[in-house]
């Protein structure tokens, strides 16, 4: 996966976000909220320091590229954040209805490649 400012020396330092957040007010403008970390990479040591935060504002027509995110770089293709407030909406409810028994749980595959991403 491609490293946010990635520097390279005796080992590695990069910026990644750890922990997303959205605060989704009754009646009010959402926003998202990303929490980033420096990680050190020494070896077979690695280091996070809590490091900064970015917000963006809810802007149903403000679009944004697609990146791939093993490589960093744009796919050419774009997505509204209203296309991403729908997503998330749309998993919102399936793990709410997964809770509460309404559809029968997903089937967790371990060892699946995609994952790696999160790391």
């Amino acid at each position: 996966m491609a490293q946010y400012q990635e520097q390279t020396g005796q080992g590695q330092i990069w910026q990644r976000c750890y922990n997303i957040g959205i605060d989704n007010p009754l009646g009010g403008q959402a926003t998202v909220t990303f929490n980033e970390e420096k990680v050190m990479s020494l070896g077979d040591q690695v280091v996070k320091t809590p490091y900064t935060v970015c917000r963006k504002k809810f802007n149903a027509q403000m679009t944004f590229p697609i990146r791939n995110p093993q490589t960093g770089e744009p796919t050419g293709e774009t997505m509204t954040h209203l296309e991403l407030y729908n997503i998330l909406y749309s998993l919102y409810m399936h793990t709410a209805q997964q809770r509460d028994g309404v559809v029968p749980p997903d089937e967790i595959s371990t060892g699946d490649p995609g994952m790696s991403m999160f790391y």
